[in-house]
């Protein structure tokens, strides 16, 4: 993924998930896709006044729903 950073950079993130073990087919823990979308936040200086990552893949979740539902998305299709 390629990101533009705060100063115009363009940062290349090689590796945005990371697989548990060794070998093809293996899907990102829990652990390591938080891990690695916080790491993808901070390359792209996506960070609040503290300095740590401003948005979770929680938060995209809980932006998304109500956004699709204002949007005429009917319930069962945002559930899914």
């Amino acid at each position: 993924m390629v990101f533009t950073g705060r100063k115009g950079k363009r940062i290349r993130l090689e590796t945005f998930f990371a697989l548990r073990q060794p070998g093809a087919g293996v899907l990102p823990s829990i652990a390591s896709y938080g891990y690695q979308f916080k790491k993808a936040c901070l390359s792209a200086g996506l960070v609040d006044l503290d300095g740590k990552a401003k948005y979770t893949p929680r938060s995209l979740r809980h932006f998304f729903a109500p956004a699709a539902l204002a949007n005429g998305v009917p319930i069962h299709k945002v559930s899914r």
